[in-house]
């Protein structure tokens, strides 16, 4: 008795899932047809209303052109409401290298260490100078490349 009770929900679930998946399709061709019967700029005061004839990429779903000539427009209506790609990051400001290396090498070890996002951009991401070390009194680049490698600043 079980066995045929659960037949029968089988079909009654069967049933009621694709009664539910017909409606929404013929909602959505309704849809269609109601775009094609609109002007490009009224579509564009409701993008929520015809939002559902184009994917989350901004291209238009496949089976929603209800006449010729419409394609082009859903394609133009799916781009304009679709999410716009995130802005490109700011970029980072470049350094003079070399009138860097050459202020570093007249200061002390110490005194670049208290500065260490100044003198950055002479070192890489592992630590290393990306300058040659100038024959001076002051701090080389190797030894303040090196002092923010082992402080763990990098």
């Amino acid at each position: 008795m079980t066995r045929k009770a659960y037949s029968i929900l089988a079909v009654a679930l069967t049933t009621s899932a694709c009664a539910a998946a017909a409606s929404s399709e013929q909602t959505r061709a309704e849809l269609a047809q109601e775009f094609s019967d609109t002007t490009p700029g009224d579509a564009l005061k409701n993008p929520h209303h015809f939002a559902p004839l184009c994917d989350g990429d901004g291209y238009p779903l496949p089976g929603n052109i209800n006449n010729k000539g419409g394609d082009s427009r859903l394609t133009q209506f799916c781009e304009a409401i679709a999410p716009k790609p995130p802005a490109p990051p700011a970029p980072t400001p470049t350094c003079d290298q070399t009138a860097l290396n050459q202020e570093l090498s007249n200061s002390t070890l110490e005194n670049a260490l208290t500065q260490p996002q100044r003198y950055r951009c002479l070192c890489d991401d592992k630590g290393y100078p990306l300058v040659g070390n100038i024959n001076a009194k002051g701090t080389t680049a190797s030894a303040f490349c090196g002092a923010l490698r082992e402080q763990g600043k990098l």
